[in-house]
Order: structure tokens, then sequence, then C-alpha cells
């Protein structure tokens, strides 16, 4: 009986030996996982963030999760300089030049474990300056009108026309370049339209917003009109005084017989004077035509016919 327990125990005894190896080899290696995972520092960056700064002085404000030995900075990929030593947060304002910039931390704790993070941002710290707008302030015009915008801006983000008739209205420009003393233009048909008109622009960088000065134009798409309160068609028999007068401001020139036109006068709303101050009519026919030009360039004419004996 002893003997066959004996060999019973003999057989069992690898069985045993095998499964005391593999709970000692699991314990091991679950021990030697929890013993070799590293305590990383984690640095969360506050300042700058991923945007466009419209200043050159900006933050840089970082925290770590712990206190480590050394905190340190790259600026666009040159060399790491230290921040702090024996700290955990690090808080200091920093001169950028206008462009993109690439910051990299990194941060060794008492373990000498090493965490890192980085941040991408811009600088552009030179508004938009405008140089000219057209139309003039005052300006009068008419039909299809030219909106041009004379510029400086190394990044243009946008310019967008506003004008106000009975409402504001705005225009996105298109295809403006950057640059130095660029220029940008638009057309707008105005040739329903009659009164004044204010317009101003906005130019945009990615940082900034300028507007341009708020002109006022009068927009002016009605010829003028020519009343002729002398001569009348009718014959005299001594030269006829010249009575004309208009509804607005004109350059007023007659033409006699299809001769070329002369100024009568300018900036006029009226003509009132005898033959002998500005013409000598012949004896006959003659046939006046009156010209009036605006100063929108809208054109009005008026004509009569009559005969001097």
């Amino acid at each position: 009986m002893k003997s066959e327990q004996i060999r019973v125990a003999l057989l069992l005894l690898p069985i045993l030996i095998f499964l005391v190896f593999v709970s000692v080899s699991y314990a091991l290696n679950i021990i030697a996982t929890v013993t070799v995972v590293p305590k990383i520092p984690q640095i969360t960056i506050l300042s700058p963030i991923n945007t466009i700064y419209g200043y050159s002085l900006v933050p840089v404000s970082v925290k770590i999760d712990e206190p480590v030995k050394i905190l340190q900075m790259s600026i666009d990929g040159q060399k790491f300089q230290t921040l702090c030593t024996k700290c955990n947060s690090y808080y200091m304002f920093y001169y950028f030049e206008d462009g993109s910039h690439n910051l990299k931390f990194k941060a060794v704790n008492y373990d000498n474990n090493e965490g890192s993070n980085s941040v991408n941002f811009a600088v552009d710290s030179v508004k938009p300056v405008i140089i000219k707008t057209e139309p003039g302030n005052a300006e009068y015009v008419r039909g299809t009108v030219a909106f041009n915008i004379i510029y400086t801006e190394n990044n243009l983000k946008g310019i967008t026309l506003f004008y106000q008739t009975t409402s504001l209205s705005s225009y996105q420009m298109i295809d403006c370049p950057s640059g130095f003393r660029r220029q940008c233009s638009t057309a707008l048909d105005l040739s329903s339209y009659n009164g004044q008109l204010s317009y101003y622009f906005t130019v945009e960088d990615y940082a900034h917003v300028v507007n341009s000065e708020v002109k006022t134009i009068f927009v002016d798409n009605l010829p003028p009109t020519i009343s002729v309160l002398s001569p009348f068609n009718q014959t005299y028999r001594q030269p006829p005084i010249l009575n004309f007068k208009t509804d607005e401001q004109v350059t007023l020139e007659m033409s006699d017989n299809g001769n070329r036109f002369k100024t009568l006068c300018t900036d006029c709303i009226s003509y009132n004077k005898p033959y002998y101050l500005w013409y000598f009519f012949s004896y006959g026919i003659h046939n006046l035509q009156i010209r009036a030009t605006d100063r929108a360039g809208n054109v009005g004419y008026s004509s009569v016919t009559f005969t001097l004996l």
C-alpha cells in the first residue's frame, strides 16, 4: 500500500512543481508590471494658445501636476532654456516678432522622468493702414460707381464695403491682395437711385479690424431741366435778352445754328444777360440749342428758334 502511494506521489510531483512555477511567475509579472510604470509629469500650457495675437508681448504660463526638478522651454526649435527649478508652475511675458511661432516645454521630475508639451501660435501686431478711399467726400456720381481703397497690410484677411442709402448694406470685396500700398476696387450699379449715399471700408487682418473714414456722396441720375424764359419763338427787331434757368447747379452752354457750343456760365442755375455781352446775333433765323451739364455729368437740352429782322 505504501509503495502504491509513493508511486502516485512521484507521478503527481512534476505537476505540482509546474503549478507552483506558473503561480510564482504570474505573481512576479504582476509585481514587475506595477513597479516599472513611470510617473510622467503632465504639463498644461495655459498661455499662449493656438491663435493669432495682435500684440508682441505674449504671456507664457504653464502648470505641472507635480513638483519637478527643472522646467525648460525651446522657442522655434532653438536651444532649451531653463524657466525654473523645483517648481510646478511658471508665468512670464515674452516678446515675439510678427510671424508664426512654436514653443516646446519639457519637465523632469525627481524620478528623472521627462514630460513634454508644445503649442503653435502667431503674432500680427501691425494694424492695417488705410491710405485713401474713393469716391471723394461730397462728390457727385451717377450710374455705375467705382469704389476704391488704397491700403497697406501684409496679412490681409478681407475688405468689406459698407454703404447706406435707405438702409445699410455691405459688399465683400473679392481678390484683394496683401502688401504695401495695395489697391482694391469694386463697382456698384446706382443707376436707379438718387440722393445721398454714405460709405466706408473695413480692412481686416487676422488680429485687427480697421475702419475708414465715413464719406458722403451725392448720387444723381437725373438730367437737369432747362427753362427758356427768353427769347421766345417769334420775330424780333432787336436782339433779344438771353434768359435761361435750370433746376440745379450746372455748366450752361449754347450753340447757334449748329455752331460749336460756347460756355455761358459754370456752377450756375440761371443766365440772364443781353446778347451784346456774350454774342452778336446777325439778321435772320437763329436756332439756339442750350445744353446744361450737372456736377454728376448728366446732360439736359432745350432749344428755341427766333428770327431777327
